[in-house]
């Protein structure tokens, strides 16, 4: 089976440079003032040497590129982005790469501004000059790909420039970059051959080709005045002239550039092809890319590699795109003219046998893209749908929605797709917004189902449909209806369709609240109660450890963080942990711990906050033995636990122990801060602002503001409002403090939240008094929010006056009974044994251990082995275990 990766490097790969090309000085040097700009673009029709000549430049120039030859697939912007990515591995540095991996990998769970930035960033450590290259530029037709490309334009370091090649002006406004002297276009009529250039083309052609005599002076004045200097034109008559009589009669029977020229030239160069040659053009020009392999699956010619060098040897507009000489591609206008011919000379079945065949070459292959495209131009419907049905949890892992909804399209209205299709399209519908079209073919498939008899095909559609419903509620869908559907399920116990059952809904944020699943932070009574009854449809039907319900329950463990029901929050904990742990989804596991860590640090237990977290990373740490299984170890991922333990040495006032942790996380100050590491981001400013350095604090802040409001994440909104006010008035700058809490306290009050202003201490309770004392003096607060101030300054006082944990003098007394597990533990630490040793008996890790100790620490309000044997002697605990 052929590596899918090869066939992308075919798309990332320079074009090789070609002997003999003629010297095009002029345009050379207009490329090379143009790469001080931001934006290059070579804007052609077809056969006009725009690949050519940007192929020169970048070798004779000699600097690095990063190239993409676009083709239609890539108007799925999670697939050009990744290619983009993989183009750009082979110039930035490792440690760059991986972040922009781990990046890529997780659209569109990431937003794409949140990629480029990151891109951005990347880009700027680059010392040298940089060619950003995307060939065929017009055969993208997706206007929010336009969109962040301009943004990638705008933001581009001064030694990185874009070029593209098109057949189509570029579809977005150039004027700012015009006006600024950063853009360069390169028309038709300019890399049209001058006549110097038609004279030194067929004097090269001449020298390396003994057929045809050279041609005299006026022959070639006048080729070049019929043609215009029409680069492709030219080489066809070259190709053309060694079997004509008259070279005059056959340069008067055309005029200039058109199509019906090019197919004239053409006919002629083919027309004089060998049987077997022409057959062997017919079949494989409808591929973009080709080897010898599928040339034979095609042809059934077992020679086709030395078919495919005689082709390159005779300069038929076949292109090698390796060094090794094993892929190549046709030129475009070249493929397009011998695939009109075809389908213009063969009967139809013959016109789609040829692509079926190439469909049964890529799936064999595994490369199923391209298998399915094939089977649709074969109009093997039933095919296509077999190998979507085959593909699609590759592609729903990778977010690859539009793709998935371009071959939903393509099936013609008269074919019955199966329920199951049906309704993996109306998924698809509903994250990409859909909602209208997606709730109109949602009734038509329980209709359907309704029709079925019971049973298990029955039972698992309706499995099917419980999920893609659920979904579509979350993004605005009609709350009775999913409510009414789930009632018709009870007393069921649905199938798991591993396709829904596993779904991942966070492939890279720290807390779910910041996620689209969250809802970005935003939170209400409504979505508690609907989470709840959701949690309780889910489990009624047996999928209480589905993804999406796991999910669910993490989000309300967050959600009743920040409402401060601590003990609501700490019940839920368990039931994901588990879970996350069990099936290795660090998109689960990593916001619960950092959940769990943050309940205690609440609670004023900070050591067992840390001891959670250590655990937590020796846990990623941890190889699989399941290759199918989530990254777990990525660098991603231990770094928002190890910014959660800097927070925690804050809290305690270890800042020496704070700035060693941050470090870990390897980011630098003189970046712009980019919103994928949102969270490692405000665990710095909170140093930088502990270390007094509030100016780098707020620039930070500022910086990241835009970017939170850009993302619609509430949650990161209220959080950078609030540190810009404490660090304002820790400043004195009270008149700016102000304006900040103020835009927090509305935002805050409307959602209920509570902890992400007792989570900021002392400085928060001062803000807030000072800002009621001056109500009705020179501020009027609302009466809602002076109701949510006051409630939130008693919970402040409150908090200050019990944070303190227990002292051994204090009445003893259990907050929560200890479970036989922990009974046992605490039998071998009377026995003396140490952590090691206790891990080794039990079966645990030494890590694991180390957090049960302080769960015991932490029900007997003790901070020793010392006291915890002291503790449970009081309690007459130890005569339990």
């Amino acid at each position: 089976m052929l590596d899918s990766a090869i066939l992308v490097k075919t798309k990332t790969a320079l074009p090789l440079h070609k002997q003999g090309w003629i010297n095009r000085g002029r345009l050379l040097e207009q490329l090379e003032r143009g790469s001080n700009g931001k934006l290059i673009a070579v804007c052609a029709p077809a056969g006009f040497g725009k690949t050519t000549l940007v192929t020169q430049w970048l070798n004779q120039s000699n600097h690095p590129a990063v190239w993409l030859s676009i083709d239609e697939m890539d108007n799925d912007e999670m697939r050009f982005w990744r290619y983009v990515n993989q183009a750009a591995s082979a110039i930035l540095p490792l440690d760059g790469m991986n972040q922009l991996d781990q990046l890529a990998s997780s659209l569109p769970g990431v937003s794409i501004r949140t990629y480029i930035d990151a891109l951005i960033n990347e880009l700027y450590v680059l010392e040298s000059p940089l060619s950003i290259v995307f060939d065929d530029f017009h055969l993208l037709t997706n206007a929010s790909v336009y969109e962040h490309l301009a943004y990638l334009i705008e933001y581009l370091p001064q030694q990185v420039h874009l070029i593209v090649t098109s057949r189509d002006v570029l579809p977005f406004s150039t004027a700012k970059w015009l006006a600024k002297g950063q853009y360069t276009e390169i028309n038709a009529s300019q890399l049209s051959f001058t006549l110097d250039e038609t004279v030194s083309y067929y004097a090269a052609y001449s020298n390396n080709n003994t057929v045809i005599p050279p041609l005299a002076e006026r022959h070639i004045r006048k080729l070049h005045n019929r043609t215009e200097g029409w680069v492709t034109g030219l080489q066809l008559i070259s190709l053309s002239l060694q079997t004509v009589d008259s070279f005059d009669r056959f340069i008067d029977a055309f005029t200039g550039y058109n199509r019906n020229i090019a197919s004239y030239l053409f006919h002629e160069v083919v027309s004089q092809l060998p049987d077997r040659t022409r057959r062997f053009l017919e079949y494989t020009t409808l591929l973009p890319r080709m080897n010898a392999s599928l040339c034979e699956a095609l042809t059934g010619d077992t020679d086709s590699q030395e078919m495919l060098e005689q082709l390159r040897f005779k300069n038929l507009f076949i292109l090698p795109l390796d060094d090794t000489g094993e892929w190549f591609r046709y030129h475009h206008l070249f493929s397009e003219y011998v695939q009109n011919d075809f389908k213009r000379g063969s009967s139809k079945e013959q016109w789609l046998n040829t692509h079926c065949n190439a469909s049964q070459w890529f799936a064999n292959e595994g490369m199923l893209d391209e298998a399915i495209d094939y089977a649709f131009a074969g109009e093997d419907y039933n095919n296509a749908e077999r190998l979507i049905q085959r593909h699609m949890t590759k592609v729903l892992r990778q977010g690859e929605f539009a793709t998935l909804l371009r071959w939903f399209e393509r099936f013609p209205s008269s074919f019955a797709l199966a329920p199951d299709m049906q309704l993996l399209y109306t998924f698809c519908l509903v994250v990409t917004g859909q909602i209208d079209k997606a709730e109109g073919m949602l009734s038509e498939v329980e209709q359907l189902v309704s029709r079925l008899p019971k049973g298990e095909e029955k039972s698992r559609l309706h499995s099917d449909i419980l999920f893609v419903t659920s979904n579509l509620l979350f993004s605005g869908g009609s709350y009775e209806r999913w409510f009414a559907f789930s009632q018709l399920l009870i007393g069921d116990s649905l199938p798991r369709n591993p396709l829904y059952y596993n779904f991942n809904y966070n492939l890279s944020e720290p807390l779910v609240r910041r996620t689209l699943f969250g809802l970005k932070g935003t939170l209400s009574p409504e979505t508690e109660q609907i989470g709840l009854m959701f949690r309780n449809v889910l489990e009624g039907q047996g999928w209480e450890e589905s993804l999406i319900n796991l999910y669910l329950v993490q989000s309300l463990i967050e959600g009743y963080y920040e409402w401060n029901r601590l003990e609501d929050s700490r019940v839920l904990l368990p039931i994901v942990d588990r879970a996350a742990q069990q099936n290795r989804i660090p998109g689960l596991f990593v916001p619960n711990r950092l959940a769990q860590s943050m309940i205690y640090s609440a609670q004023g237990q900070h050591q067992l906050a840390r001891d959670t977290l250590d655990e937590a990373i020796e846990q990623l740490e941890k190889p699989s033995s399941d290759a199918d299984s989530y990254n777990t170890s990525s660098p991603h991922w231990l770094r928002q636990l190890q910014a959660g333990r800097t927070r925690i040495f804050m809290l305690e006032g270890r800042i020496t122990s704070a700035r060693v942790e941050v470090a870990k996380l390897g980011l630098k100050l003189q970046e712009r801060p980019t919103f994928d590491r949102y969270y490692e981001y405000m665990t710095l400013i909170r140093l930088l602002s502990a270390q007094r350095k509030p100016s780098e604090a707020l620039r930070l802040l500022e910086l990241l503001l835009p970017q939170a409001f850009r993302e619609n994440s509430l949650i990161s909104i209220v959080e950078i409002y609030i540190l810009q006010a404490c660090i304002h008035y820790r400043l004195g700058h009270k008149e700016t403090a102000k304006t900040c809490i103020l835009e927090a306290l509305g935002l805050g009050c409307a959602n209920g939240y509570i902890r992400s202003f007792l989570d900021e201490g002392k400085t928060m309770a001062a803000l807030l008094q000072r800002l009621l004392e001056e109500n009705d003096v020179t501020t009027t607060l609302e009466d809602p929010i002076a109701d949510y101030v006051s409630m939130l300054l008693r919970l402040l006082f409150s908090e200050e006056t019990t944070a303190a944990p227990s002292s051994p003098g204090t009445a003893l007394t259990l907050t929560e009974p200890l479970s036989p597990g922990e009974l046992q533990l605490l039998e071998l630490i009377r026995q003396g044994e140490t952590n090691k040793r206790i891990a080794l008996k039990l079966g645990l890790s030494e890590g694991t251990v180390k957090v049960y100790v302080s769960r015991i620490y932490g029900k007997l309000g003790v901070s020793s082995r010392t006291q915890a044997l002291a503790a449970a002697q009081t309690l007459q605990l130890l005569e339990q275990a």
